[in-house]
């Protein structure tokens, strides 16, 4: 557990870890694992800087609250959250599928206050109207999702996270927490096309560093042509794929993560 601090009226659940110059953040994806989602790959960048991941209202250990589910809303209430909790600037932002499309909207507000950015298998605004053209494809993104949170296996005794082993302390944790953040998910599910046309105009993020990682397989060609269009945001940006990984990089693959976290961190982010 981390420390909870009061935004617009309902408590945020955060985990701070290290210390440093600039801050790497972390954004999870439409799902309730929050801030365990993350835990494997704070916990390798933490020696080298300060870190901060938080659970979005309604997920995990943070209240709901009354704020929109929309991406100018999370973006405001993170920022918010970094300053409540003194998060040194400048910002490195890591980003998982669907937290991906909020961080744009992040990006927008404060882009000076940004000094890199990780996509993690990240979600592109237009991937739910790609996929409708080819109905007869099931999305790479959307099977992985529905894996992992528990709608293929909700009353099951497999792991929540099927790539994990059962006995991972996050497994553990998360199977307490997918009924209390159902609703929430259910909501986000359902605001997903609304928030993809709302940062669907964000499109630049001029030269700052823009790393994606995608997990990619030869019978998804959409979802790697969606990856590589991801790049056209920065005109500083890099491509790293994998074939070894689902959808969550960052629980079976976290050392690709952290090693790409580094690398911005040894570069000094923007410069």
């Amino acid at each position: 557990m981390g420390k909870k601090v009061n935004i617009d009226g309902h408590s945020l659940h955060y985990v701070k870890k290290g210390l440093g110059v600039g801050s790497v953040i972390f954004e999870a994806g439409l799902d309730p694992s929050g801030t365990l989602s993350w835990s494997k790959v704070q916990d390798e960048v933490a020696p080298y800087t300060s870190t901060l991941s938080y659970d979005r209202a309604g997920l995990s250990w943070s209240e709901r609250g009354q704020n929109p589910k929309t991406a100018d809303s999370i973006a405001t209430e993170l920022h918010t959250l970094l300053e409540k909790t003194n998060m040194p600037k400048p910002y490195i932002l890591v980003g998982h599928s669907f937290g991906c499309l909020t961080l744009r909207s992040f990006v927008k507000k404060y882009p000076e206050e940004v000094a890199g950015i990780v996509f993690v298998d990240g979600s592109h605004p237009k991937q739910n109207e790609k996929y409708e053209q080819k109905s007869f494809t099931i999305p790479r993104w959307l099977v992985g999702l529905a894996n992992n949170i528990g709608l293929v296996r909700l009353f099951s005794s497999q792991n929540t996270y099927p790539n994990t082993s059962k006995a991972d302390a996050i497994n553990i944790k998360m199977q307490g927490m997918i009924f209390k953040g159902i609703d929430t998910i259910v909501e986000e599910m359902n605001s997903f096309d609304t928030v993809a046309k709302e940062v669907e105009a964000i499109d630049s993020f001029e030269d700052i560093p823009l790393t994606v990682i995608s997990a990619v397989s030869d019978d998804d060609k959409i979802w790697v042509d969606l990856q590589k269009d991801l790049l056209n945001l920065s005109t500083n940006a890099k491509h790293v794929m994998t074939q070894e990984s689902g959808h969550y990089i960052q629980l079976e693959k976290p050392e690709l993560v952290v090693e790409e976290i580094k690398k911005i961190l040894l570069r000094g982010g923007k410069q």
